[in-house]
């Protein structure tokens, strides 16, 4: 059996513990694994590499893609007359493909879910450090420790020259990072697209925590994180950097955190600066958890692929039960659970008024 293997879209950690795993895997069973570059860019021009335990040998706790990445979207090209999702599976039945693993977020598998429907025999890993689909995604784990931790180290600066920091976060259209970092972190503020935000309620928020800091003879400083796709209400527009789009129509966000902290600068006087952390938390070292998912997961689909199952995603595995959802469904976005946002919000203000947590108890057995 041949089976295809590829990243597109964000790097992510986790990924090529997810290549490692598979190509041993498929080594085992008797099977040939062979990386495609950059994403589907290297089913349109055709580019493989055949993976061998030799090559994979060490590369499991990094983060990145040997396989490297692009945004390239099929369904968006054209080659003279033929549509750029035609070439795609006209190289996999000219190069006797059996079965294609696509590792990747909402956009790469929402790709892998449309190929699958004209050439069956798809099957995918879930990877975004955004955390937005149905099930877990490698580099998520990741990504939230390290921003976590940048934002906690942040603080002795911050409290250092009585400064307020905003730290901006990526997630794209939600705010799963900047939630778990930055109530993990200790935030004073976390701003989240879920919850459009009033800059006055952020004003009062910040002068109180950097006040109350003051007169408790500490040195005064705020923290605010904020996710890249937060928009304040009424606006409902989220701060892009540019207007172009990426061939699957996204605007490349950024830029919340330089508004913000110029409004906060203006309106209260702090001396505040915006951090974007940008592609720190996707990059560098993987972190355990995502290893062991990426291990796992890249194992576990080639007996998916075996069991020649297709147009499904790997999510897990529990003892010698593997679980596969449609990938129809694993891309649904899942945002930020607001009910138990409210859990915090005594302590921690989402630029609005403090919503009451209204708890249910259930007994699990």
């Amino acid at each position: 059996m041949k089976i295809g293997i590829l990243s597109s879209g964000g790097d992510a950690p986790g990924i090529n513990s997810a290549i490692r795993a598979a190509t041993l895997e498929a080594e085992e069973l008797g099977f040939e694994l062979f990386g495609l570059k950059r994403g589907w860019d290297g089913l349109i021009n055709f580019d493989e590499i055949q993976l061998t335990e030799k090559m994979v040998d060490d590369i499991g706790e990094k983060a990145g893609t040997i396989l490297r990445t692009s945004r390239t979207n099929p369904f968006s090209k054209k080659e003279g007359n033929k549509d750029g999702s035609r070439i795609v599976i006209d190289n996999l039945k000219i190069h006797n493909y059996d079965a294609l693993i696509a590792i990747g977020g909402e956009d790469t598998l929402g790709v892998a879910y449309k190929i699958d429907q004209l050439w069956p025999h798809v099957v995918g890993i879930p990877k975004t450090i955004d955390g937005d689909l149905q099930t877990y995604s490698i580099g998520y784990n990741t990504a939230i420790d390290k921003a976590k931790k940048c934002i906690v180290d942040f603080k002795t600066t911050a409290s250092s020259h009585e400064r307020v920091f905003v730290v901006e976060v990526m997630g794209r259209k939600t705010g799963h990072i900047a939630y778990k970092a930055g109530i993990a972190a200790g935030a004073d503020v976390i701003l989240i697209p879920e919850i459009p935000y009033d800059i006055n309620v952020v004003f009062e928020a910040v002068k109180s925590v950097y006040e109350k800091r003051k007169k408790n003879d500490s040195n005064p400083y705020a923290m605010i994180v904020v996710a890249e796709g937060a928009m304040p209400i009424g606006k409902q527009k989220e701060t892009y950097i540019s207007e172009e789009t990426d061939e699957f129509g996204h605007k490349k966000l950024g830029g919340v955190s330089d508004r913000i902290a110029s409004q906060i600068k203006e309106k209260l006087g702090y001396d505040t600066r915006p951090l974007p952390l940008t592609y720190i938390p996707r990059s560098g070292e993987t972190g355990c958890y995502d290893c062991f998912m990426g291990e796992t997961l890249g194992r576990g689909v080639i007996h998916v692929i075996k069991e020649e199952r297709h147009g499904v995603a790997i999510v897990d595995i529990n003892g010698n039960l593997i679980k596969i959802m449609p990938l129809e469904e694993i891309i649904k976005p899942k945002t930020v659970d607001l009910k138990q946002i409210s859990l915090y919000e005594k302590e921690v203000n989402f630029g609005r008024p403090s919503q009451n947590y209204k708890p249910k108890i259930k007994m699990i057995n």
